[in-house]
């Protein structure tokens, strides 16, 4: 088993259109090289999850794109929305804690149906 994505010009409603990922996609899909300390280690995964919902969102908004099936659009849209929120949940836990960055609004032009 391994990481698969949809070739360039693939049919999203076609498992034959997709193809293993590249070594390169599978690295820049990880969180961070480094690794947590004691003291940073809260920061390290909230921003890890908005990466992870932000690769959701540019999913989801592929998926509206490119399908037809009804089934794909509705469920990207339930996870545009249902993204959207945890993103913004993420950032305020962050804020809370005293930190704003400019990345954790790097994903917002991407909250939008």
């Amino acid at each position: 088993m391994y990481p698969v994505a949809l070739r360039p010009d693939g049919d999203p409603n076609s498992m034959a259109d997709l193809v293993r990922m590249s070594p390169e996609v599978i690295a820049g899909m990880r969180m961070s090289g480094t690794k947590p300390t004691r003291e940073n280690r809260v920061q390290w995964f909230l921003e890890g999850m908005i990466e992870h919902h932000g690769g959701a969102l540019q999913m989801a908004h592929e998926a509206r794109k490119n399908s037809t099936n009804p089934t794909i659009l509705r469920l990207a849209r339930e996870i545009i929305v249902a993204q959207r929120k945890e993103i913004i949940d993420l950032r305020k836990m962050l804020q809370s804690e005293g930190m704003n960055k400019s990345d954790y609004y790097k994903f917002d032009g991407l909250f939008a149906l």
